[in-house]
């Protein structure tokens, strides 16, 4: 092994170390990696630099421009909430995913593509609870497949027309590549929905890792002060005796903003609800559809963790998907009749005296569909939110309804 061959090896070696145990950026690495075996003359500086004027590198420097540009003006945005909508069945929304980013991959390089999508999905995952984890992968492997099908969809492709090109004078037609990468393709689109959805990790975000604080709590001491005990001082807080002292009658409990912002666990709503008909009120109990993933066993427990029989002689149930609160973004009749269904069929197993437990519906309730939750998704009334602030639009509700 001679000097140019070891001093090469060594600049290697010299490069991993700085990327693993440095935050030199990696372009810096490489660029410095580079000079170096110019300046002690290892290769002459034509042949060091002729990488640069290869085709299929500077189509691939190209096309990340294009795809900053789709990214930087809102179309990739403007894709997935346009594709993707709130979720339904997660092979549905991964379908959603996997199409576009394929077809739009053959014709863009598939690393911006993905680098683009990212962020867009992880926002719109973080909107309506789903899990990344789901939907990361699929968005790799669909990147890849379709990168396959044309001439430009992969810098392999375009590296190996490049060499093509400058040693036998020949180039590849744009869709040539076509005949062996749609068949792959379209053989890895359904695996990625049956067998390969079944092994993606089924893993929750960081907030939800800790939706039952009781994990992480060894006791819990209630003052006298507390607003729970019905008694003491009440500085920034809001009591059951005090809500009865100005006539309310009804009282939310468990609402999706009270979990997320304020850690309300299974035993505070429960304590709340226990403290509220105490005073004669009537419970409005939230029962949130956090994610599409396992959607019915977390209805189910939120059920089965938080009601007692006693609490069913005096209290109501308000179905609220999250991805609806707020968002205009309201759930079919279909699917909010589906969950309606399986909510009675639970206190039905569970509890005896269900029969008269009214189930509501709320999230995006407006006068366009009010109706239709009512008298289509049998639903017995609604809890109305921002829609409730609007005079005429509040009005137009009760007249939808009565």
């Amino acid at each position: 092994m001679g000097f140019e061959s070891i001093f090469v090896f060594g600049v290697i070696l010299l490069c991993l170390v700085l990327l693993i145990f440095t935050k030199i950026s990696t372009d810096v690495v490489f660029v410095g990696g580079l000079t170096l075996i110019i300046v002690f003359g290892v290769i002459p500086v034509n042949e060091a630099l002729v990488g640069f004027s290869n085709e299929g590198m500077l189509t691939v420097a190209a096309l990340y421009v294009v795809a900053a540009g789709l990214r930087e003006t809102g179309a990739i945005q403007y894709v997935i909430q346009n594709l993707l909508g709130h979720p339904d069945a997660m092979w549905k929304t991964q379908a959603r995913i996997i199409a576009p980013v394929m077809g739009m991959s053959a014709f863009l390089n598939n690393t911006p593509i993905v680098a683009s999508f990212i962020p867009a999905l992880q926002e719109w995952a973080r909107k309506y609870r789903v899990q990344v984890s789901k939907i990361m992968i699929p968005l790799s492997y669909a990147a890849i497949l379709g990168g396959t099908c044309t001439l430009i969809g992969t810098s392999t492709n375009l590296i190996v027309n490049g060499l093509l090109i400058s040693e036998k004078g020949i180039s590849l037609n744009i869709f040539e590549p076509a005949y062996v990468g749609i068949p792959i393709a379209a053989a890895g689109f359904l695996y990625l929905l049956t067998l390969g959805n079944r092994l993606l990790p089924n893993r929750s975000s960081a907030v939800n890792t800790f939706e039952n604080t009781r994990e992480y709590t060894i006791e819990m001491m209630v003052s006298k002060e507390s607003p729970l005990t019905g008694k003491g001082p009440f500085t920034g807080e809001v009591s059951p005796a005090m809500l009865k002292d100005r006539n309310c009658r009804y009282v939310i409990v468990g609402h999706s903003e009270r979990r997320s912002s304020f850690n309300e666990s299974f035993d505070i709503i429960k304590d709340k609800i226990k403290a509220s008909l105490k005073e004669k009120l009537v419970p409005i109990l939230c029962i949130i559809e956090e994610e599409e993933s396992g959607a019915l066993e977390s209805i189910r427990k939120q059920l089965l963790e938080i009601l007692e029989e006693e609490f069913l002689k005096e209290i109501m149930i308000a179905y609220e998907p999250v991805y609806a609160i707020g968002t205009g973004n309201y759930c079919s009749i279909e699917e909010a009749e589906k969950k309606k269904v399986f909510i009675k069929s639970v206190l039905a197993k569970n509890y005896k005296k269900t029969k008269n437990v009214p189930i509501l519906y709320g999230g995006s309730v407006d006068s366009k569909n009010a109706e239709d939750y009512i008298k289509k998704g049998g639903f017995d009334g609604l809890l109305v939110g921002t829609a409730s602030l609007k005079k005429s639009e509040f009005k137009k509700i009760i007249e939808r309804v009565t």
